[in-house]
């Protein structure tokens, strides 16, 4: 009983410096970080003024949207998100030099937030996976010790020291 509430102070513990100290601080950084593939996506849309930017423009409203809704990107933003066909194909043809380069940042950055906002849930996940995880161990250990042993008696398949009575 003693180890349960140990277990839960920690995690209470954990919860608290992550939530008041880790998450804001990463999500700070990750949002600077959004300003400047927002100013670098301007900054091609400035760059390339004869060329159709649309595809710029989706990327610079989503850039604007990470930075409005960061604190809400999470692991249910994973599942309820879907993908607009035809901005896709847009996303696709788009051939501004370095504009695929940005995406793929921005894509990085959007996965480190979505990490950032559901990394507090990593200790509550882990506590049914814990026991099924020692259970693995051991028996990891129990197999590595018994190969080791018949290692020892020798690789020929004969046990001459052993005696039977």
């Amino acid at each position: 009983m003693a180890t349960l509430i140990i277990l839960f102070g920690a995690m209470v513990v954990w919860h608290f410096v992550a939530q008041a100290l880790i998450w804001p601080a990463l999500l700070h950084v990750l949002r600077f970080e959004f300003f400047q593939l927002r100013d670098r996506t301007r900054e091609l849309m400035l760059e390339h003024p004869d060329v159709d930017d649309r595809a710029l423009v989706l990327l610079n409203e989503a850039i604007n949207k990470m930075i409005h809704d960061m604190p809400d990107f999470g692991l249910s933003f994973l599942f309820s998100s879907r993908r607009d066909q035809q901005a896709e194909a847009l996303v696709e043809a788009c051939t501004i030099p370095g504009y695929q380069e940005l995406r793929q940042e921005c894509a990085k950055r959007i996965q480190w937030t979505v990490a950032a906002n559901s990394v507090g849930w990593a200790p509550y996940l882990l506590l049914p996976v814990a026991p099924a995880l020692l259970v693995w161990m051991a028996w990891d250990r129990f197999f590595r010790i018994s190969e080791e042993k018949i290692a020892e008696l020798g690789t020929d398949g004969e046990c001459s020291d052993i005696q039977f009575a």
